[in-house]
C-alpha cells in the first residue's frame, strides 16, 4: 500500500458534511477542526477495518490531529510491508 495521505483522510472524513483538512491544518486538534468524537471513533474503526492497524490504546492522544492519524497509519503499514519483505526472504 502506498503512503496513506490527506487526502485519504479527507475522503474518509468526507462522508461528513464541511470537514476537510488542508495541509496547514494538521496539527490541530480534530475538535478544533469541528469534528466531534463520535466522528473520531467511526474514523478509527474505518482505519482499523480498511487498513488492517491496531486500534489505538487512547484515540484522542494517539490519533487527536490529522498529523497524528497520517503518522500512525503510515507507521503501522510500514511496519507490516517490512514484516511482509521479511517472511518473503525467508521462504
Amino acid at each position: 500500500m502506498a503512503a496513506f495521505t490527506l487526502d485519504h483522510l479527507n475522503r474518509i472524513l468526507g462522508r461528513e458534511p464541511g470537514v476537510l483538512v488542508a495541509g496547514h491544518e494538521v496539527d490541530r486538534t480534530f475538535a478544533d477542526l469541528g469534528v466531534d468524537s463520535l466522528a473520531l471513533v467511526e474514523l478509527t474503526e474505518r482505519l482499523i477495518d480498511e487498513h488492517d492497524i491496531p486500534a489505538p490504546g487512547d484515540i484522542h492522544e494517539e490519533l487527536g490531529t490529522p498529523g497524528l492519524v497520517l503518522a500512525y497509519v503510515n507507521r503501522h503499514v510500514e511496519m507490516r510491508r517490512d514484516h511482509d519483505v521479511e517472511e518473503c526472504a525467508g521462504t
